[in-house]
């Protein structure tokens, strides 16, 4: 019976033995394709999360394709055409054609006097100072003369500018009739100052203090504009160290007054900004440095705030001799400089006269005579 039988399990123990050698083969197989599990969850992932995304952004697309589609179907006008139009024909008795002539005389007849009408309205209704005239029509204000408007390559400082040139003109006439209006007692001191900002107070004091220089007196120009400086970029000189430090005590005299580069001039720039201005301006040592300055030099030139803006100049036109009231062509109105004029006569100043700055210069003004003449 094992005879038998043994044929057969040497035939079990073959096929077992093959089956041994075959599995790790299988396992290994299957541990490679295990492995390779986690990348294949991440991208099932990835793909399940784009279709999902895909599929929103079609239902979307969807939505608003039938949305536009009821906008459209709303927004189609229910108009259509009953008759096309034809052109008459010029034999028709019913054909009618403009009146050129007739109109173009209705037009001058009608818009003539309304033309003129607005025009008076305008000019009426203008309240900004234009010209010399608007100046001298104001009451209790002296007109010391006009510069007109420079060009862009022309020179800002007069040391700068051509011998000849309409600047030098009308700064001379302006010295001479700030001479006039003090006769009695020419100042040694004055404030130059404006209704409101940027109508070119430091443009002004630097040149009638180069021509002032220029005559052979000692000039000192002050920047007491503590709000909005614009002294120290004519000459360029720093800003850091000034009339501020002077006040609060950090410097002396001598530290903070520097020369312009002009002969005869010298200048104390702003200095740092204080935070409270009005309360330097106010101080006793202010008002002894211009007694002293005063003293040391011919003329004393403050250049300030304006006046509207700021009450410093009305407290150094207290000190100084006089005020000059610097006013831009076309951009101080009336009643600014009216406003200005009551605040310097109710504090007692001494209102020297009024400049007129950035005069156009057309073809009918001074300027344009004096460069035919020239």
């Amino acid at each position: 019976e094992i005879s038998v039988k043994l044929p057969g399990y040497y035939v079990d123990l073959a096929s077992l033995e093959s089956q041994n050698q075959a599995l790790p083969v299988i396992i290994k197989r299957y541990e490679s394709e295990l492995m390779t599990l986690p990348k294949k969850s991440a991208d099932y992932a990835q793909l399940q999360l784009s279709t999902t995304v895909t599929q929103d952004i079609y239902n979307s697309l969807l939505k608003y394709r039938y949305q536009m589609g009821m906008a459209e179907s709303m927004a189609v006008s229910s108009i259509y055409l009953v008759e096309p139009a034809i052109a008459p024909d010029k034999a028709d008795s019913k054909h009618r054609h403009p009146d050129l002539l007739l109109n173009m005389i209705i037009a001058i007849v009608l818009g003539a006097p309304f033309g003129i009408s607005a025009a008076l309205l305008l000019e009426y209704l203008d309240d900004s100072v234009n010209a010399s005239d608007d100046v001298k029509a104001l009451k209790n204000l002296t007109f010391l003369g006009s510069i007109f408007r420079l060009r862009k390559k022309e020179a800002k400082l007069i040391n700068e500018a051509d011998p000849r040139s309409p600047l030098r003109e009308s700064l001379r006439t302006i010295r001479n009739s700030i001479r006039f209006a003090t006769t009695d007692k020419p100042p040694r001191s004055m404030v130059v100052t404006s209704s409101v900002q940027d109508e070119g107070k430091s443009f002004f004091v630097s040149n009638l203090a180069i021509l002032a220089a220029a005559e052979g007196k000692k000039v000192l120009l002050i920047d007491g504009d503590m709000r909005k400086p614009g002294l120290s970029a004519y000459f360029n000189v720093p800003r850091t160290i000034g009339l501020t430090n002077f006040l609060v005590g950090d410097a002396d005299i001598e530290s903070i007054r520097l020369e312009s580069g002009v002969e005869g001039l010298s200048i104390i720039p702003t200095g740092p900004i204080p935070p409270d201005p009005a309360r330097l301006v106010e101080s006793k040592k202010m008002h002894q440095l211009i007694k002293d300055m005063e003293e040391a030099y011919d003329l004393v030139i403050l250049d300030t705030p304006p006046i509207l803006a700021a009450s410093d100049a009305v407290i150094f036109g207290g000190c100084a001799g006089g005020v000059i009231l610097l006013i831009e062509s076309g951009k101080a109105k009336k009643k600014h400089i009216s406003d200005t004029m009551d605040l310097l006569s109710k504090a007692g100043i001494n209102v020297i006269g009024a400049v007129l700055n950035k005069v156009s210069t057309g073809r009918h003004s001074y300027y344009y005579y004096y460069q035919q003449y020239k």
